[in-house]
């Protein structure tokens, strides 16, 4: 397993010049990867975590040719860029393998500091890895993989800053803040993922159109966006906009699939349950609500008569807790959103309208339009960044 702490991180700084290079999209890259995909396919133990599960399938070879597809043309025209210094989230736990997956694939030298938490998920996703990485055949992968672990130890943030090429920072606005306090070389680059919420907006008639096995279908979706990571990730949905008519009803079969659903599937601990509550009475005081619908303690959905676009992005719930709308007109979207939007769910709208409307937005509002199921399906495309051109440069050559 590639954990190094402490004081063997300072092993990195001797051999980090000493490595051979790769080219990005290397046929050994994906190899390397295959090779992980069907490991994890053989251990039982990735079922009982659907982060784990869910990364596999994503590892899947069809969707690996996908991106090969995609950039090979591109991609002969591009270089790494050279060393790579990712700082991951604790709140999602697998969110380092994505970074670290189009860093060496882009042919780089990856560090990649760890969440602080321990998670079983990535000491068995690091425990597969480990064991290809005992295969000579991949030591030319190993040597430009670094996983790290360290206390904030603001020594090593700093010295890892100074040798990086590129700095990727997944976090909230404040640790951003923080780690840009470490200088990097001049000609260095930066990446960061800030604070981000996400919304969700559903058309009424659309869905009371729906057949009732459709309409469990799209709870079930919704069920998957919303409470995956406790509604802790960037592209989970705190607020729902409703346009469209027979909102009482839509509104009211709708949460209570999504409910059963939840009851059934979900692993709420118990501090979920007095958390949502507390925030309810908050909200009773603060926002003066009166149409909650709570059909049990796995979903609270408030209802607000009126948002301020000012506060829009203090509506954050967790565990199951939701916001929601009644938006009238899709035109209506734009002046709740600002740059804080990530994410923008839908079901029954037309997505290009959004799309054409979002371009205009003046606070640049909205980085992904998805159906709804597909909140956090990751793709090189995140935040606005596409990760494979911003992690390599181009050469000109004629």
């Amino acid at each position: 397993m590639l954990i190094y702490k402490n004081s063997q991180i300072d092993k990195i700084f001797k051999k980090i010049n000493n490595i051979d290079t790769l080219i990005p999209f290397n046929n050994l890259i994906f190899e390397f990867f295959y090779k992980l995909n069907q490991n994890l396919k053989k251990n039982k133990k990735i079922n009982i975590h659907p982060d784990l599960a869910y990364l596999n399938f994503w590892l899947r070879p069809s969707n690996l040719k996908k991106i090969i597809l995609e950039y090979e043309s591109l991609i002969k025209t591009r270089a790494r860029i050279g060393i790579l210094f990712h700082l991951c989230p604790s709140n999602t736990p697998l969110n380092f393998f994505y970074s670290f997956f189009f860093g060496l694939i882009t042919g780089n030298i990856n560090i990649v500091r760890l969440p602080s938490k321990n998670y079983v998920s990535i000491e068995i996703l690091l425990n597969e890895i480990s064991k290809i990485f005992r295969d000579k055949k991949f030591f030319k992968i190993k040597n430009n993989s670094y996983f790290i672990s360290y206390d904030k130890n603001a020594i090593y943030t700093e010295k890892l800053s100074k040798i990086a090429d590129l700095r990727i920072i997944w976090g909230g606005d404040s640790t951003v803040n923080s780690i840009r306090n470490y200088k990097l070389k001049p000609r260095s680059r930066e990446i960061t993922f800030a604070d981000r919420i996400s919304c969700a907006i559903i058309n009424s008639s659309k869905y009371n159109s729906l057949p009732e096995k459709e309409k469990k279908k799209i709870a079930q979706k919704f069920y998957n966006d919303a409470y995956f990571l406790d509604q802790n990730a960037c592209s989970s949905p705190h607020v729902i906009f409703w346009i469209g008519n027979n909102l009482k009803k839509s509104r009211f079969k709708f949460w209570n699939y999504v409910s059963d659903y939840a009851k059934n599937n979900y692993n709420q601990p118990d501090i979920a349950t007095i958390d949502k509550l507390s925030n309810y009475y908050d909200d009773i005081i603060e926002k003066k609500i009166n149409n909650k619908l709570n059909l049990n303690s796995f979903t609270y959905n408030i209802l607000l008569n009126k948002i301020d676009p000012k506060y829009f992005n203090s509506l954050r719930g967790k565990w199951g807790y939701f916001y929601e709308y009644n938006l009238k007109k899709i035109e209506f979207l734009n002046k709740f959103l600002d740059d804080k939007v990530q994410t923008l769910i839908y079901f029954g709208i037309d997505h290009e309208k959004v799309f054409n409307q979002l371009r205009l937005h003046k606070d640049n509002a909205v980085d992904r339009i998805v159906p709804i199921g597909n909140a956090h399906q990751f793709t090189q495309n995140w935040d606005g960044y596409d990760l494979i051109l911003s992690m390599t440069r181009k050469i000109d050559h004629y």
